[in-house]
């Protein structure tokens, strides 16, 4: 199994920054789809903002590339570590460690891909107030972290919201390197309630949205660097205002950030106020009438087109005492529940030949009561917990581990 870890690390982010590329190279591409008539000058421009957009583009990568090099360097060591272990205690030492770096590898790429724009996130009701306090209790306890003065109003109304998104958003923000870097004031956080949407809004009735600011004096301060202070750099440092950009506008709300001739540096948060439904957590929905969960060891097909990735979860469900059948694509997956007999379908949602909902749906068709698990690395937009949940699956995102995976399967 260990074997496994350091090709599985390297492949999330090889594949990480590929699609990263991928997204901002289709953007980049439109900007040459100019009239015949474009004149050379403007021709000249279109080119040179390409170049700084590939530059960009090659420094994230080697951003990347430099932290999981960092990452696969620790997993090596401890894998060595693991295999010449002289005692049970080293041993448990080591697979911590490489434990980890496998977290610390899956952080990079949940930022990547909410960069990206790419990742579902799921609202449910937050209280804004109450999940900021927690995230300043966080970044107070940091070493080095600025002292903070609150004023928050209380019986904000709710947000629609995924927490764990708008907790990486506020602490991206409030822990941002301008506001790091700045000495002697303490950062001020402030939330109130505000509407219309925009200041262009005028005077026609808009949504009421929550509002929350952080500022804090930050002498020195290049001012002209306002207009690019949402842009990623080659510092993973520059990463933070970018992806707490881009979490904000997946909510619905955006960030404005200011500077005053004062010398104080500001950025205020907007999210849409109001409930939402809440959307499913991966958790196991009941069981259907006739479905074999919950009864002990169960025979399970196995669809995933990651050789590796497959390999190791069959051994990994073997060892819990349960028949596994393997296909490598969804061809051969659609074959194998012709002949029926399965009761659990484990499919990654993306691969060859069938999609992962579309072995699903044919895998009810056959047997209502089969109990279906649909993996993915990546949502976008063909499935989700949601989505799933309406439709009676499970659903799980990659990197899981293993107890998550094993529960849906008891």
């Amino acid at each position: 199994m260990h074997d496994f870890i350091i090709p599985a690390l390297l492949a999330i982010a090889a594949a990480a920054v590929f699609f990263i590329l991928r997204r901002r190279r289709r953007r980049d591409t439109r900007i040459f789809d100019l009239p015949r008539c474009a004149s050379h000058e403007k021709t000249r421009e279109t080119r040179l903002y390409h170049d700084a957009q590939m530059e960009a583009m090659a420094r994230l990568a080697g951003a990347v590339a430099h932290q999981f090099n960092n990452i696969l360097s620790v997993a090596g060591a401890a894998l060595h570590l693991a295999r010449n272990a002289e005692s049970e205690a080293a041993r448990a030492e080591a697979l911590e460690a490489i434990e980890s770096s496998i977290r610390n590898g899956a952080g990079i790429t949940r930022r990547l891909l909410t960069l990206s724009r790419g990742n579902a996130i799921r609202k449910t009701p937050v209280e804004p107030g109450t999940l900021l306090r927690e995230t300043l209790k966080i970044l107070s306890s940091r070493p080095g972290a600025p002292a903070i003065n609150t004023r928050l109003r209380d019986g904000l109304p709710a947000v629609q919201a995924d927490p764990l998104e708008l907790s990486r958003l506020f602490q991206y923000v409030l822990g941002n390197r301008e506001f790091l870097s700045a000495s002697g004031e303490p950062v001020v956080v402030e939330a109130s309630s505000a509407g219309p949407a925009r200041p262009d809004a005028g005077d026609a009735p808009g949504p009421l949205f929550v509002k929350i600011s952080a500022s804090r004096l930050c002498r020195g301060f290049d001012r002209d660097s306002i207009r690019d202070i949402f842009e990623p750099g080659l510092e993973t440092s520059r990463w933070t205002l970018p992806i707490a950009y881009s979490i904000a506008k997946r909510h619905g709300g955006w960030i404005e950030a200011s500077y005053s001739r004062a010398g104080v540096l500001a950025f205020d948060i907007y999210l849409p106020a109001g409930p939402a439904e809440s959307a499913p957590e991966e958790s196991a929905p009941a069981a259907r009438p006739g479905s074999a969960a919950g009864t002990g060891p169960l025979r399970v097909l196995l669809a995933e087109d990651d050789d590796d990735l497959r390999a190791m979860t069959a051994r990994m469900l073997r060892l819990e005492g349960h028949g596994v059948v393997e296909a490598a694509d969804g061809l051969e997956a659609e074959e194998l529940l012709a002949a029926g007999g399965f009761d659990a379908l484990l499919s990654d949602v993306m691969m060859p030949g069938r999609t992962g909902p579309e072995l699903a749906e044919r895998a009810r068709a056959g047997n209502p009561g089969i109990r279906v698990i649909l993996m993915s690395g990546h949502s976008d937009g063909r499935m989700d917990p949601a989505r799933a949940a309406a439709l009676g699956y499970l659903f799980i995102q990659k990197p899981y581990s293993a107890d998550r995976l094993l529960g849906f399967l008891r």
